[in-house]
């Protein structure tokens, strides 16, 4: 199964200090690159990161952003108050004011907000292995997207081969009968014009044109390729360099096959050729 170099994953999930936030985009490239944005805390983590994503992902530009989000300031003030860090915050101020000589009175809303604000410490080592695990979730995720995109290509691919072949198919049947006629009215005119011409001369002539406009060598090579890009397309392996170079190969035997057609049909047929490995080309640029 092909995969795409398209997909998106998003995950938000609850920690202790707030929320952890992972976000991975793929976008279609030559190469693999991968743009690995993290917060201040989680910098460290970074090369796990990094060879973690190379891992799964061979080809496509891949933007990953993972951040901490802070408790909600509305979700603070619906937490409710610790009793027991009051009592010894109010005793820690009080053993304060004693040793100053003008101690101010207590404001219970500056205690309030500093308990409010109060958070919790972030624990790296539990930090880490949820990363981690989370990015790795995040990671399948985003190839099953692709996955799914792939499907949807190699369907679009697979019905345009199917064109290909018939077009294939239809140079193969008329390119005999084209020769054949071509063959007659090209002996009648050198026989016309080279009245003093031997038999010899004029066969010369005839096999020369019959093998300027013979495709045949091109139709076998359209026809390996159409079977190798069938085989490609089951393939549970990254593919898309190999496609893209065996579309190279398609459009240079389709654009020799309209420089010898011999007749209008296969001129027409070697146009809808180049236009279905166009379309084909487009595709393949999205494969992995």
């Amino acid at each position: 199964m092909i995969s795409s170099m398209t997909g998106f994953s998003f995950q938000e999930i609850k920690i202790n200090v707030g929320s952890l936030v992972i976000e991975l985009r793929s976008l279609n490239s030559r190469f693999f690159e991968c743009q690995l944005r993290a917060s201040e805390e989680l910098r460290l983590l970074e090369p796990k990161m990094r060879d973690m994503i190379s891992q799964k992902i061979v080809r496509g530009k891949v933007d990953c952003r993972v951040f901490i989000k802070s408790v909600d300031q509305s979700d603070l003030i619906k937490k409710p108050i610790n009793e027991k860090n009051l009592k010894n915050l109010i005793s820690k101020i009080e053993s304060i004011s004693k040793q100053l000589k003008n101690p101010s009175s207590l404001n219970p809303m500056t205690i309030y907000q500093f308990l409010m604000n109060e958070r919790p410490s972030l624990n790296s080592s539990k930090m880490e292995k949820d990363l981690l695990i989370y990015l790795k979730k995040g990671l399948d995720r985003l190839c099953q997207d692709r996955k799914r995109e792939g499907t949807k290509i190699s369907s679009v691919i697979s019905k345009n081969l199917q064109l290909v072949e018939r077009q294939v198919g239809l140079i193969k049947k008329t390119m005999p009968k084209a020769l054949k006629q071509n063959e007659k009215k090209l002996s009648k005119k050198l026989k016309d014009s080279l009245i003093n011409a031997s038999d010899e001369r004029v066969q010369q002539e005839l096999l020369f044109f019959i093998q300027k406009t013979d495709v045949t060598e091109e139709i076998d090579r359209l026809e390996a390729h159409i079977k190798e890009m069938k085989r490609l397309l089951k393939v549970n392996e990254p593919v898309g360099k190999k496609m893209d170079f065996l579309m190279q190969e398609f459009n240079r035997e389709a654009n020799t096959i309209g420089s010898k057609a011999a007749d209008v049909l296969i001129s027409k047929a070697s146009v809808d050729l180049k236009v279905l490995i166009e379309q084909i080309r487009e595709q393949v640029q999205n494969i992995q």
